[in-house]
């Protein structure tokens, strides 16, 4: 796998914003945004932690009107795991919370009390239904370029989207909070030879209130009754009934793409007879080298990694089952776990590969909001690695520039 490295990146440094759970409640070894940020330091570059509690928005305000209070991440220390016999890479926190700028252009703070504001955001955190920080999103200074938040989370939602917009990839399925609607799409099912039924939420994670229903069972109906009336009860009532894929005992495969290119997979395998594959319910997680994916699938994927990248969603696993007819399940751009795994097992640095890519991205978005400088770097970067095309690589470059500059 090949990606552009960009000429004098160690003469960049450039401070990035994590927007993740608290991060001493990430897994060391696991969790996919430290492999990120971990890569972004070998890079050279500062990274900083925040929650979105900590985002604070004042009318008058000494480090400008939007800002977050945020730790930086000064490197990784290996540890040993708590309950697996492995070392692992463990984030380390200087402890000191600053207030990070964040409606001033990159590198630029509104005074002494404040950091430079980032050149990118990462929107990480596992439940992104918080609609207000995802608003916060939206109103940063434009220069900085926020991956996989804001305007992009709210056009995106993970389950929803592969149904309304590729409805001939995913498995049949139905999206309400109406029980009665719920129970004739299962009759239907049942008519089509099914036995079983999968419901979940839209807005959850990691496997969680996922329910699997027999359709044999006398009081199946009762069942999906107790369940939409459970998430009823919530702010999140919207459900998504789905015909059970039995392929999924060979596996639920997650493909990260980022910036549009495939890094890596994982097929999660469901523990012994279970149905769940999700790795925080016990599924196992074995690396799947992409030269070993069918062209079939990775043209389904890439067809809605294309979607997602144009509605902003630049770093994203897609969870797709079934091999001689794949589905694809979901959308995943929250936090989607597996990356480590494959680095790890395929003893290769895969998180350094997927940072290279989100570093491209953010080029790409410093020259679409006017960064000459940025752009210079780009001309510089083509001719050194693709001598032979360089003037049509750099024609069309500068042509994005001067119609997004002065469109």
């Amino acid at each position: 796998m090949t990606h552009k490295v960009f000429i004098f990146d160690s003469m960049m440094q450039k401070n990035v914003l994590f927007i993740t759970d608290p991060i001493d409640s990430l897994e060391p070894g696991h969790d996919t945004s430290l492999g990120l940020m971990e890569a972004a330091i070998k890079h050279g570059d500062r990274v900083f932690v925040t929650t979105p509690k900590d985002f604070v928005i004042n009318s008058d305000s000494h480090v400008g009107n939007i800002y977050a209070a945020v730790r930086e991440v000064t490197s990784f220390a290996q540890q040993q795991h708590p309950t697996e016999n492995k070392r692992v890479s463990a984030p380390v926190t200087n402890g000191t919370v600053v207030n990070m700028t964040l409606n001033y252009p990159p590198g630029s703070s509104a005074g002494k009390n404040s950091i430079a504001a980032p050149v990118a955001v990462l929107q990480r955190q596992d439940d992104r239904s918080d609609w207000s920080t995802q608003q916060i999103a939206t109103r940063l200074h434009p220069k900085i370029c926020v991956l996989n938040g804001g305007e992009a989370t709210l056009s995106t939602e993970d389950k929803i989207a592969i149904v309304t917009d590729f409805p001939d990839l995913c498995p049949p399925s139905m999206i309400t909070a109406d029980a009665d609607k719920l129970i004739g799409f299962a009759e239907h099912m049942k008519y089509e030879g099914d036995q079983k039924l999968v419901l979940k939420a839209t807005q959850s994670y990691g496997g969680n209130d996922v329910k699997i229903i027999q359709l044999t069972d006398v009081n199946w109906q009762q069942q999906i009754r107790d369940y939409t009336q459970e998430k009823n009860a919530t702010k999140r009532p919207m459900i998504v009934a789905q015909k059970f894929l039995s392929d999924v005992k060979n596996g639920d495969m997650r493909i990260f793409y980022i910036n549009g290119k495939p890094i890596a997979a994982v097929n999660r395998v469901p523990s012994h007879e279970e149905t769940l594959a999700n790795m925080a319910q016990g599924g196992i997680g074995i690396a799947v080298p992409l030269r070993n994916i069918s062209p079939t699938t990775m043209a389904a994927v890439h067809q809605v990694v294309d979607w997602g990248k144009r509605q902003g969603i630049v770093i994203v696993g897609v969870d797709v089952i079934g091999q001689d007819r794949p589905y694809i399940t979901e959308l995943n751009p929250g936090s989607p776990t597996g990356l480590i795994e494959a680095q790890e097992q395929l003893g290769q640095d895969v998180c350094s590969e997927a940072w290279v890519a989100v570093k491209e991205a953010i080029h790409e978005h410093q020259i679409a909001h006017g960064n000459l400088l940025s752009l210079h770097w780009q001309f510089i970067s083509e001719l050194f690695q693709h001598p032979g095309s360089y003037l049509a690589n750099v024609a069309a470059l500068a042509q994005r520039w001067l119609i997004t500059r002065f469109s």
